[in-house]
């Protein structure tokens, strides 16, 4: 039996739903996510996107608090209503964390990730809700952080110029 060569050694996709209408915020925690080894990452850029999308198989949701249509408490508290026997860890990811986290915990939110976020502190969520745990590289994390940067920059000169 061969080992994966993913982060993650098991072989079953975990499907993560980012949900986040900020262009550069989406891209990095993408980047950051496919660093451990997850590639089947759905964006949705508003509330009404990620409803439409929430009823494939999502692992886990990342979202921002602040989408354009709708927080982030509003729609935790339409996705635990409306999938009452849903058990899809949802983790706020936000600057507003520390200020709502009881707002949050009492709409259903499992977690929380202040913005700017860790590569160190997103491992600590994976680890935690997505039961995989996550062999950490250090190579790979320096590999990542450099590419990070150098595409923050690209993608800042593309959308200003």
């Amino acid at each position: 039996m061969s080992t994966p060569t993913a982060a993650f050694p098991n072989p079953n996709p975990t499907n993560i739903l980012i949900i986040e209408g900020n262009l550069i915020n989406t891209f990095t925690m993408k980047e950051m996510l496919n660093s451990f080894g997850f590639y089947n990452v759905t964006i949705a850029k508003s509330a009404k996107e990620a409803i439409q999308l929430f009823s494939e198989n999502f692992h886990l949701i990342i979202m921002d608090y602040n989408l354009p249509d709708m927080n982030a408490i509003q729609l935790t508290t339409h996705f635990r209503q409306v999938f009452p026997k849903g058990n899809t860890p949802i983790i706020l990811w936000s600057t507003l964390a520390d200020q709502i986290r009881n707002e949050g915990i009492n709409a259903g939110i499992d977690d929380f990730l202040s913005k700017p976020t860790s590569i160190e502190e997103l491992q600590q969520i994976l680890e935690c809700w997505t039961f995989y745990g996550i062999s950490t590289n250090k190579s790979n994390l320096q590999s990542f952080n450099a590419k990070r940067t150098s595409k923050h920059s690209d993608l800042k000169r593309y959308h200003s110029g």
